[in-house]
């Protein structure tokens, strides 16, 4: 009877079911933040460029 109990414990997996949802939360979370400032940075560099090239300041009046 021990015998039995003592394999059966030896093969049993442990339960990371908790730990992975919290890695792919995580993970999830830097892709989005990462995302979010590439995103920001993108948005920014094309504003600046944009109103660069489109400003009246180069005109002579």
């Amino acid at each position: 009877m021990y015998e039995l109990l003592a394999e059966a414990t030896l093969f049993e997996k442990p339960d990371n079911r908790n730990m992975t949802a919290a890695n792919d939360k995580m993970a999830f979370f830097i892709l989005r933040t990462s995302f979010t400032l590439a995103a920001f940075t993108l948005s920014v560099e094309y504003n600046t460029h944009v109103s660069e090239k489109f400003s009246f300041r180069y005109i002579d009046a």
